[in-house]
Formats: structure tokens, sequence, C-alpha cells
């Protein structure tokens, strides 16, 4: 009789449960919302990938979706910051000029095999173990959980798994 209760528990929640196209569609509807001139989010493949822009540069940044293990976040007036964290140099940055191109219909099979252009080296690739995506403007307190539970999906939906943990700022020196 038990079994039968949590069968009938558990049933709906299967049928509900948002497939990987809903939950990136959502994760990036988000950041329409929230919008920023300078920044701009995609999902490609199994990276979540940033493009923040000012005037003679490009910053572009990509991390495997599967490799995140933590996810924190800051909120404060102006913005939400989360931090999507691995165990090790998942994220790759990279600053370019402006006019950079990036190449197209590629599918990497790991972040250092994402397509850099003929005008860039190694030298200009940084790698990293955090990922900052961030909302801009005033995000109410209810969309973290939304948020966070939307990535936690998203990263399982790739084969990963991470855990929520406290955002611990930087001691600033003065």
């Amino acid at each position: 009789m038990k079994k039968n209760i949590l069968l009938l528990v558990l049933i709906p929640t299967v049928f509900f449960a948002q497939n990987k196209e809903e939950t990136e569609k959502w994760l990036m509807f988000q950041n329409i919302t929230y919008y920023d001139a300078h920044t701009s989010y995609e999902i490609k493949g199994d990276f979540l990938s940033s493009k923040w822009s000012f005037r003679d540069f490009t910053h572009l940044n990509n991390i495997s979706i599967k490799a995140i293990k933590e996810i924190s976040y800051e909120h404060t007036d102006k913005y939400l910051a989360l931090y999507l964290k691995c165990n090790k140099d998942c994220a790759m940055f990279m600053s370019v000029n402006s006019d950079y191109v990036e190449p197209k219909n590629t599918t990497p099979k790991s972040v250092r095999d994402i397509p850099k252009g003929d005008d860039l080296t190694n030298k200009d690739v940084k790698m990293s173990d955090t990922f900052l995506w961030s909302l801009t403007g005033k995000v109410d307190k209810s969309m973290i959980p939304r948020v966070q539970k939307a990535l936690l999906h998203l990263i399982e939906l790739n084969g990963g798994k991470a855990k929520l943990v406290a955002y611990k700022p930087k001691k600033q020196a003065f």
C-alpha cells in the first residue's frame, strides 16, 4: 500500500518536469527579462556562454554545464550574480578586440576545444574554475531559488551533479 501511494506521488513529478529545451529557454528568458546591453548569454550544446561587450574589447566566456559542481549567489538591489564553480579549469575566458567574429558551426567536446579563431593564440585564453552569470536590475528575491533550481535541473539533464553552497565574499584589503 505504501509503495502505491509513493508511486502516485512521484508520477506527476516525472511527467511535469521540464525537459532540457524548456529549461534552457526559461533560463535564457531570464537573461532577456533582466537585460544588460553589454552582456548576452546563450547555451551552445553542452556549454553556457557569455559575451560581455565594451567599447574596444569583448570578453567571451564558456563553461561546460555538466562540469559545474557548485552554485552560489550574491544578491543586491542592482543585480543577482550566480557563481558557477567546478573542480578545475572548466571555464574559458578570452578577451578579444570588438571586431572579433566567433567561429560558427562547431560542436566542441570540452571547453578547451571551443574554437578561438585564427587571430587568437593560447596566451589569449585563460582557464578558471568559476563562471559568472548575472542578471542586472532589481531582481526579486523570489527569483533566486527558481533560477538555482533551473540551473541544478539543467546540470542534471546534461549529466552533471551540482549543489547549492553559501556565497563567501573575498575579503577586501581595506
